[in-house]
């Protein structure tokens, strides 16, 4: 077992130098796990089809929305298979990501596993230059890249607990993204940031079918500290058919969170951001709507 960790310490570390931001700032991120981590195909045994919405009221550009599917199986005793979809518009720009993934099971203890995971898929960025109807010949047509995505994540779960560390990417890319200058809106290219998440809970039994679950979710981007963030959240499984949850996004919003579980396959979820400080003027909410759906 110290020969596994080791490795995958030193494999983390080799490849924190080579990974790129590829997903928007979920606000109740255990709705989209396979999203950022392909380790979590298969960690639940049924399949899961998992559908969310997200939206984001911006007062100096119309709003920020993203939509996104993922399905997620345990194929065989230790492999896992899944698929995500990702849409996510800013402003002009809008991001389409496709990926596959593969998930093995490690059995570290009778009811401790590790999960390992690879994601491979396409990345498309477009800029709709013709959405500013601006009287310009050089903002009349769109700008459509591609890049090829890669992505590794491990997820380990144990009776109680649940840790997990992942990138969505390592492939880093420039893409052409709008920028504001004393012309108007330009492209130009940037290269993709570096791009880590992180979590941690530990569910708390406090009477018959009251769970306490405190936990944390930290998204970490390499030299963007605005990009990056952290969780602190706890939730209340109440009677196995209702979920409450609270979060605080350190410095920056609070985040409140129900999930109806009106049947044992059938989960409906919302969540709405509430900002702080500075960023309430220009960023006052934000509402997520998610839809889950189980079977054997």
């Amino acid at each position: 077992m110290k020969k596994t960790l080791f490795f995958l310490f030193s494999f983390f570390i080799l490849v924190s130098g080579f990974c790129q931001e590829t997903a928007p700032r979920f606000l109740v991120p255990q709705n989209h796990m396979n999203l950022f981590n392909p380790a979590f195909s298969g960690v639940n045994k049924s399949g899961e089809l998992c559908l969310g919405f997200q939206k984001q009221a911006l007062t100096f550009s119309g709003t920020s929305q993203a939509q996104t599917a993922t399905y997620s199986k345990a194929f065989s005793k230790n492999v896992g298979l899944g698929f995500s979809f990702l849409n996510n518009e800013v402003f002009v720009t809008k991001q389409t990501a496709v990926a596959f993934d593969f998930s093995y099971k490690l059995q570290l203890a009778a009811s401790t596993n590790l999960y390992l995971g690879l994601k491979a898929g396409i990345s498309t960025y477009n800029i709709d230059f013709s959405s500013l109807e601006v009287q310009d010949p050089l903002f009349q047509e769109n700008l459509t890249t591609s890049h090829p995505l890669i992505g590794v994540g491990f997820y380990m779960k144990g009776p109680r607990y649940f840790v997990h560390l992942s990138s969505p990417n390592f492939l880093l890319n420039k893409v052409q993204q709008p920028k504001y200058d004393e012309q108007g809106v330009v492209s130009e290219p940037v290269t993709e940031k570096c791009e880590w998440y992180f979590g941690t809970g530990y569910r708390i039994s406090v009477r018959e079918n009251f769970d306490l679950i405190p936990a944390v979710f930290s998204r970490w981007v390499v030299r963007d500290s605005s990009q990056s963030f952290t969780d602190l959240r706890l939730s209340a499984d109440i009677l196995k058919l209702l979920e409450l949850g609270l979060a605080h996004r350190w410095q920056t919003s609070w985040i409140a969170s129900i999930l109806i579980k009106s049947t044992g396959n059938l989960h409906f979820g919302y969540g709405h951001e509430f900002t702080t400080g500075n960023l309430n003027p220009i960023a006052p909410g934000t509402h997520v709507f998610s839809m889950r759906f189980r079977w054997e």
